[in-house]
């Protein structure tokens, strides 16, 4: 039980010294379920593997916070010797492979590390070759990792990880919880934390094929999303109006707004952006095109999927502040529920008002 909710940044902490990759999501989903099960919030897995946590309170719109548990990476599928062969699944430039160092790890609690030493494309798959540094017993098929990177830090300042995109979404959706959960707030929210996005969504998708989530429900794509010009980073979360695919709800678009908006007035030092952020398809789209009525929520990240300019490999890296801003942003949404298809109807009403006025001079 809690008696006040968790930081949203020691949240984050402990998801983002996780390893991940498109269908290794484990230890990420560990942490989560721990999580909610000390919280008391009760959640499952469907048959794909994406868990779905529920808080429901009160009436009200029914809500979902989507994020993803996986980051691109690279999946072992044989050895010989101290020469492991895999495939790198998710988006990176191959030409930054050869010569990348890179971190692997074992079904249990082993890593090793090694250095990637050929790279080619195969039938539409960036294979790659890696070279063990040591012995490393039990890296092989079935094995998974990514880029030898620094250990995480999370400062008031930045949040420095291997796998902000999208490990950020996940301890936001994970912070909106605990808080409405520790407070005992009036709200209803899934928490929906999909597999394999990095591979075409493949989680996602079968998710909202099978209409897990009833079709009323309010969905909320939250990404960490490269910076762009009219989303930068420090600014503020970007309430994203659509992605490189898509444009989504117009009607959730004017909540958020008006919601942070509200937020302003009351606390000044809170900021916001509103962007179509085209850096990329995130997995508004996937439920948009289903039906759902969908809207984006985005951080401004740096080194997006660890491709440091001009072909450098770093860590992925956000404003802790547009990461806080995000968590209050939703909540105050959540609980200005009821407004949300009123104050844009009224925003209408107002336009018709304004028309009929001057109809007469038309």
């Amino acid at each position: 039980m809690m008696h006040a909710p968790p930081s949203p940044l020691d949240i984050a902490r402990k998801l983002l010294v996780q390893p991940t990759a498109p269908f290794h999501e484990g230890r990420v989903m560990g942490v989560i379920t721990a999580l909610l099960g000390e919280w008391g919030i009760p959640h499952r897995f469907d048959r794909h593997g994406n868990l779905i946590a529920r808080y429901a309170k009160g009436r009200g719109p029914r809500w979902a916070l989507v994020a993803h548990t996986d980051h691109p990476g690279i999946e072992i599928t044989s050895r010989a010797g101290n020469t492991v062969k895999g495939t790198f699944l998710g988006g990176t430039r191959p030409e930054g492979l050869p010569g990348a160092r890179v971190r692997l790890h074992d079904a249990g609690a082993r890593a090793a590390t090694g250095t990637v030493v050929h790279a080619t494309r195969w039938r539409g798959e960036k294979r790659v070759t890696i070279r063990l540094d040591d012995d490393a017993p039990g890296i092989g098929p079935g094995a998974f990792g990514g880029y030898d990177l620094p250990a995480p830090s999370v400062t008031t300042e930045r949040i420095v990880a291997a796998a902000m995109d999208d490990l950020g979404g996940c301890a936001t959706t994970l912070a909106v919880l605990a808080h409405l959960k520790a407070r005992n707030l009036p709200g209803h929210v899934w928490g929906v934390f999909t597999r394999a996005e990095e591979v075409g969504f493949a989680g996602a998708q079968l998710l909202a094929e099978d209409g897990t989530l009833p079709e009323e429900t309010l969905v909320v794509s939250i990404e960490c999303s490269m910076e762009l010009p009219g989303a930068r980073q420090g600014q503020g979360p970007v309430i994203r109006v659509g992605d490189r695919a898509s444009t989504f709800d117009g009607t959730l678009e004017h909540h958020l707004h008006q919601s942070a908006q509200r937020l302003q007035k009351a606390d000044p030092a809170f900021t916001f952006q509103r962007q179509l952020m085209t850096g990329g398809t995130c997995e508004g789209t996937v439920f948009a095109a289903r039906g759902y009525r969908t809207i984006g929520l985005a951080y401004p990240l740096l080194n997006y999927h660890n491709m440091a300019e001009p072909a450098g490999i770093a860590p992925e890296e956000i404003a802790s502040a547009d990461f806080l801003g995000g968590v209050r942003l939703l909540l105050a949404a959540i609980a200005d529920g009821r407004r949300v298809t009123g104050s844009r109807d009224a925003y209408y009403q107002r336009l018709q008002q304004a028309t009929r006025r001057y109809r007469e001079r038309l």
